[in-house]
């Protein structure tokens, strides 16, 4: 009696490899990659103090087509003009304006710093003990006092 002999079919691999394998091919030789393919702009060169729920007016060199505040929470922005907006600190923190024109050049990169309207706090502090050295300062969303 002959011994049966056992045939092994091999199957081809995963067809999901092969195509993986295709689109690599061909995004290496077909679609040209930049070397940069984004531009990071920088931190803003102007820092802009509020106090908060008080506003300032900014003057921008040229008509802007979009502005925009990185954190609508701190800070709120309206633009009364194309090169006119107005900027209202909403609650304590950090947070950035941008102002784009028409051709995406940046108009304005500007650090918003919003604190405690802590001038009144100040005045009472001078009124109540004019001889002291206590000083009141609004940082990271708390009102710190400090001195003698």
């Amino acid at each position: 009696m002959q011994t049966p002999r056992r045939i092994f079919i091999r199957r081809p691999r995963s067809g999901l490899l092969s195509v993986f394998v295709f689109i690599s091919v061909f995004l290496t030789m077909f679609v040209a990659w930049p070397a940069s393919s984004f531009d990071v702009v920088g931190t803003g060169t102007t820092l802009l103090n509020i106090e908060r729920n008080r506003g300032r007016l900014v003057r921008l060199d040229g008509p802007a087509s979009t502005v925009f505040v990185a954190n609508p929470e701190i800070a709120d922005v309206q633009v009364k003009s194309p090169s006119l907006i107005y900027l209202m600190g909403k609650k304590p923190g950090q947070t950035t304006l941008f102002a784009v024109d028409a051709r995406e050049k940046v108009l304005a990169n500007i650090d918003i710093s919003v604190t405690h309207n802590i001038e009144r706090l100040r005045k009472a502090v001078r009124d109540l003990h004019p001889n002291s050295d206590i000083s009141v300062a609004s940082i990271d969303g708390s009102i710190v006092i400090e001195g003698t």
